[in-house]
């Protein structure tokens, strides 16, 4: 599916890979959400234009902390 939108828009978009924020980015160990983000950034790359982002607001208990490693992971990977 991901692929017929980007080759229907021509390349002009660019595609979100969007983690759950409370399932995903509040409960996932450090080496469980590298995984899952570095599982959506594989896939981006076939596409072109890619942004690795949360699908929600953040959560209430998701620490400063936190969000920075979801930062740092994405741009290593």
């Amino acid at each position: 599916m991901t692929i017929l939108i980007s080759q229907k828009m021509g390349g002009k978009v660019c595609l979100l890979g969007n983690l759950n924020p409370y399932d995903e980015i509040e409960l996932l160990s450090g080496n469980e959400l590298q995984e899952a983000i570095k599982k959506q950034l594989d896939a981006g790359r076939q596409y072109g234009k890619f942004m690795n982002c949360a699908g929600s607001p953040l959560t209430p208990n998701t620490s400063a902390q936190r969000i920075r490693q979801f930062v740092d992971f994405a741009h290593i990977l």
